[in-house]
């Protein structure tokens, strides 16, 4: 893993999470200080609608470390149902090779 993050590494973090039981211990100074270290590296990934979904799930979770583990849940669950979505999309705009994932147009 090279440090950047993409869509499969916060996948992988939020399944981590999961097994851990919802404890913010998945990642050092957990998920929320994760994401809000990554925002601006994820934007490159995520443009457009879909940022701006992003940044909703991710300011919604400020006060992760302080919710109860069934609330953290909720919210990991919101946001991996975000990345599917997310993939979902960009599998059918890219032909999965990557790259940036921007919005239809408004028909």
């Amino acid at each position: 893993m090279t440090g950047v993050p993409t869509v499969e590494t916060l996948r992988r973090i939020l399944e981590l999470e999961r097994a851990k039981g919802y404890e913010d211990t998945a990642v050092i100074g957990g998920l929320q200080a994760y994401l809000k270290g990554c925002a601006s590296e994820l934007s490159r990934i995520v443009t457009g609608r879909w940022l701006a979904e992003f940044q909703r799930l991710q300011a919604s979770g400020v006060a992760y470390a302080k919710w109860s583990r069934e609330r953290r849940r909720e919210w990991a669950q919101e946001l991996m149902a975000f990345l599917d979505k997310l993939e979902e999309k960009r599998s059918g705009e890219t032909g999965k090779t990557g790259g940036n994932l921007t919005p239809p147009t408004a028909r």
